[in-house]
């Protein structure tokens, strides 16, 4: 009888601690965003030119060169960035008559976010930027930028954003705004996740209570 409760609670040791190590192998794989996009991934993503005359056109981004998110508007507008989103140029060629005032970008038909850098920050997002930061040193000129419309998933922890909105000055026929910006990639698994502390702690303490039990036994 005895062996058998020994056995019994043996075996009920071994399922808590498989269960528990599942739990950090679950938590270790869980994607919500991943940190690393590129240009390419804005595809399906719509850019909106305002100029000052003419108003607002706006078309839907696609995937240009390698790595490349491409929109071209003939004889408007051009938006270019090729490679990781976070380090390479964000560029606006005005090809029009008119002077560009401002652009509004949608990400909502793309898999990829605004990541404004702000914390706590959702899971695998690690940096960001709030919000566009001029490159180019002569006109145009990027006067402000603002990210908004937050993504609507639970385990947003409010800093992914759908949109983003960009003012420029004296952006006339001719000229390319350059700038940094940043997004991240949804349910893409660019970079480990370590599993929460306190999983940790309970699957090592069941383990050395594993350990303990067995000296005892001898």
């Amino acid at each position: 009888m005895l062996v058998t409760t020994h056995r019994t609670f043996a075996s009920a040791i071994v399922v808590a601690i498989t269960s528990l190590l599942f739990a950090v192998a679950q938590d270790s794989q869980a994607v919500i965003v991943g940190a690393q996009s590129y240009g390419d991934e804005l595809a399906g993503a719509k850019i909106t030119v305002n100029f000052d005359t003419t108003g607002a056109r706006d078309m839907i981004i696609g995937a240009g060169a390698p790595q490349q998110g491409l929109a071209l508007d003939a004889g408007w507008f051009r938006f270019s960035v090729t490679g990781d989103t976070f380090l390479a140029d964000w560029t606006l060629d005005n090809l029009s008559n008119e002077s560009i005032n401002s652009v509004l970008f949608d990400l909502s038909g793309s898999n990829v976010l605004f990541d404004d850098g702000s914390l706590p920050d959702t899971p695998n997002s690690y940096a960001g930027r709030a919000g566009a930061v001029q490159v180019n040193v002569s006109p145009p000129d990027l006067l402000s930028s603002g990210e908004f419309t937050l993504w609507p998933d639970v385990d947003n922890a409010g800093d992914e954003y759908l949109e983003e909105f960009i003012e420029f000055a004296n952006f006339r026929p001719g000229f390319t705004a350059a700038w940094r910006d940043d997004t991240d990639i949804i349910g893409k698994d660019t970079g480990p996740e370590v599993p929460e502390p306190s999983t940790m702690i309970l699957a090592l303490g069941a383990l050395i209570g594993c350990g303990v039990y067995r000296k005892c036994r001898k």
